[in-house]
């Protein structure tokens, strides 16, 4: 099983975020992020998307051709084209197909916040549809971290003070030990934070929950 990064085509976050989320993860990049990379001296292992939003100079330098009668092919640099021209679905979610049919066992995402609002929404609700208890899928923002929970209790880590919030969705609502303000069966919190190093948050239902920094990164680097 393989531990994965998509790179999306968001503003970048600061250099020293996307390094340490690269660590040990094998890289994919949408379609127009492709024409980011030289900048951040990244060199990714799949390319995937329908290349609409890529520079001739970009498609040119990582192998991307024009003729696209096949979808998967080997450009140049190493790196592995996919190309699916779906408009119906997303290049996120085609990215994360690709994931779990290559058994992720973890997916991180950065890079898909901080820009389109469309993008954005689509990003969190792809947190929900694409939700998998055996196979973890969190999104990296410049200062903190979103995950889904469906019906059961994840513990949060960080530091005293970090701020974390919950967000229930079609009805859900959670509690917690270890927060300052702590949730009793409550629908939302935000501006909620760390009593300790630790909190736990049981979900019922089903809720987007806003993480401290997973990242030592997040924490030093100013987006």
């Amino acid at each position: 099983m393989q531990n994965f990064l998509i790179i999306a085509n968001g503003p970048f976050l600061n250099k020293k975020i996307i390094s340490e989320a690269m660590i040990g993860k094998k890289i994919i990049v949408l379609d127009g992020a492709a024409d980011k990379l030289l900048d951040y001296n990244i060199y990714p292992d799949v390319i995937i998307g329908d290349f609409d939003s890529i520079s001739q100079t970009t498609k040119k330098y990582w192998g991307i051709t024009e003729n696209n009668s096949k979808e998967f092919y080997f450009g140049k640099n190493g790196v592995l084209i996919i190309y699916l021209d779906d408009q119906n679905t997303t290049d996120l979610l085609k990215a994360i197909h690709y994931c779990d049919v290559e058994n992720a066992n973890s997916i991180d995402i950065i890079c898909a916040t901080g820009g389109r609002e469309d993008h954005t929404e689509a990003m969190k609700a792809a947190l929900q549809t694409q939700y998998n208890p055996k196979r973890k899928i969190i999104t990296h923002t410049c200062y903190q971290s979103l995950r889904f929970a469906k019906n059961e209790t994840i513990e949060i880590r960080g530091e005293a003070g970090d701020y974390c919030g919950v967000i229930g969705i079609n009805l859900g609502k959670c509690s917690s030990v270890g927060l300052k303000y702590e949730l009793n069966n409550h629908a939302i919190s935000t501006s909620n934070c760390l009593l300790g190093k630790s909190a736990k948050i049981i979900v019922n239902g089903e809720a987007l929950v806003i993480l401290p920094p997973q990242l030592l990164a997040q924490r030093i680097s100013v987006c």
